[in-house]
């Protein structure tokens, strides 16, 4: 049970790293190449 939960925390801090990478002045420039 233990080494389960710190599994959470390592998979859950992937996701918002993959956020924070994304904001949204990229996602305005991502969609003007697009266009």
């Amino acid at each position: 049970m233990g080494t389960e939960k710190g599994r959470v925390p390592q998979t859950r801090r992937r996701p918002p790293v993959l956020f924070i990478v994304r904001p949204p002045e990229m996602t305005t420039l991502w969609r003007m190449t697009d266009s």
